[in-house]
């Protein structure tokens, strides 16, 4: 999936063992890893980023991409399926490195993750979750038809703090 985004392109790709050492740079920062899931080790090494990237070629994960500007490597970005009463919905998260912030990338791999959900899942929904202190995660999700639908209270809690967790959805018949 392509598109452009300042007149550089934004593509969602596969991930290649030799993105290891950009992606460990990316990610080896607090302020990425500031409102993503603990899972998301901190500090991020060479071998975390090794680790991950086997694991998505090992699994053959086809809905984990990595997030390309300009042909560099700025991130990652992916959706899965949720479960039992949940399977009409799949879960939507990305995040880029730092010196790719503020370019409109974020808005523009959102929408791909959204085609790429609703042309590919037979699902109703997608969903993300957001740390309410969050602003540019919900201004990206609003921008792309994403809906707020749950505010829940001091349900995220990072590094001696407690936020809230905004729950945003959109419905196919949004798109």
């Amino acid at each position: 999936m392509t598109m452009t985004s300042d007149n550089k392109t934004v593509e969602l790709t596969q991930l290649y063992m030799e993105d290891a050492e950009d992606l460990a740079i990316l990610a080896d920062n607090p302020k990425v890893a500031q409102f993503l899931r603990d899972s998301f080790p901190q500090p991020y090494t060479i071998d975390h980023a090794k680790d991950f990237i086997k694991l998505m070629i090992e699994g053959n994960v086809q809905s984990v991409f990595a997030i390309r500007y300009a042909g560099e490597i700025a991130g990652i970005g992916g959706v899965h399926l949720l479960g039992d009463v949940e399977r009409k919905t799949c879960e939507m998260g990305f995040w880029l490195g730092e010196k790719f912030w503020g370019k409109g990338i974020a808005s523009e791999v959102c929408r791909q993750l959204i085609g790429f959900a609703f042309t590919y899942y037979d699902i109703v929904r997608i969903q993300a979750e957001v740390a309410s202190p969050n602003k540019a995660s919900s201004r990206v999700l609003r921008k792309n038809g994403f809906r707020k639908e749950a505010c829940l209270r001091k349900a995220f809690h990072k590094d001696g703090h407690d936020y809230d967790l905004l729950i945003y959805g959109l419905l196919r018949d949004e798109v």
